[in-house]
């Protein structure tokens, strides 16, 4: 309350004389209810944003598909090109092949295509 500049105590006589006037207290559990309302929101917001590939707002760690995210990850290392935010996954005559990885990311949804 110092942001403020008033006291613990003000903030519960203030609250007691709305309430004697007829304004409802909110119950623990209306609130837990709306803060857990809130926080659904947030993070679907923040997900589509990871989906799209916006900057997010928050620093919540929010990852759509982690499954693609891991093989998408893989297919870096082993210098597969992937673009960003993609399904496309490119090779060319450098690229050393891996079957297991190729199987898993067809079934992911991604598409292998040589590069021309």
């Amino acid at each position: 309350m110092d942001a403020y500049n008033i006291s613990v105590s003000s903030v519960n006589i203030i609250v007691n004389q709305a309430a004697t006037k007829g304004h409802q207290k909110r119950s623990k559990a209306n609130t837990a209810k709306i803060m857990s309302e809130t926080r659904i929101r947030l993070i679907k917001r923040e997900r589509a944003k990871a989906i799209f590939g916006l900057s997010q707002e928050t620093k919540i760690k929010v990852f759509p598909n982690k499954q693609k995210y891991r093989v998408r990850d893989r297919l870096k290392r082993c210098r597969y090109d992937v673009e960003r935010n993609s399904i496309d996954v490119f090779i060319d005559d450098e690229t050393r092949r891996h079957n297991n990885i190729e199987t898993e990311a067809q079934k992911l949804g991604f598409n292998i295509l040589t590069q021309v």
